[in-house]
């Protein structure tokens, strides 16, 4: 949330929870929030600043548990550039992993808190890891008729008037 206020710059809501499980409480099974004062909303230039609101959404997420490999006692990492590291009194020194200008990406050396392929064995693999958040598909919703038929009729998907129910239609491969 953005608030009118000046007494943060950002915060935001992270559970303590590394298991690599669906029901790990990061994976919305619980209720998250990040705030960013006005101070704050807007900042950073895509380059060798990071947006603050991408940084508080990352906490919500489940960014960055203190057993990755590159993790601070304070909830970040400390293998700059990315969105989640910086020097944040949590005992580490700051190392440059990658270069300055991508202080815009999501763990820029896909080993702390985000890989969409992690290293089998890696800790990301057997870790929370934020690209496996299943929440936006557990959350869809189906949409209703209107005008006596449903919306997705004529769409490539096959429906029952009665039941309201959908399936897609793949062609067969040859």
């Amino acid at each position: 949330m953005w608030t009118d206020a000046n007494r943060l710059c950002g915060i935001g809501l992270v559970y303590l929870s590394d298991t690599k499980a669906q029901s790990n409480s990061n994976n919305g099974a619980a209720p998250q929030w990040a705030r960013i004062d006005n101070g704050c909303w807007g900042y950073g230039n895509g380059g060798t600043q990071h947006s603050v609101e991408a940084h508080e959404l990352a906490h919500t997420l489940g960014s960055v548990m203190g057993g990755a490999p590159h993790a601070t006692s304070a909830g970040h990492c400390y293998d700059e550039s990315d969105t989640m590291c910086y020097a944040d009194g949590g005992g580490k020194a700051m190392q440059q992993v990658c270069a300055p200008n991508l202080e815009y990406l999501l763990d820029c050396d896909n080993d702390d808190y985000y890989s969409t392929y992690p290293d089998p064995g890696s800790w990301l693999d057997t870790h929370w890891n934020v690209a496996r958040l299943a929440v936006p598909a557990r959350r869809r919703r189906r949409r209703r008729r209107r005008h006596g038929r449903h919306p997705d009729e004529g769409s490539g998907r096959s429906c029952r008037s009665t039941t309201r129910r959908c399936r897609v239609w793949r062609p067969r491969r040859r």
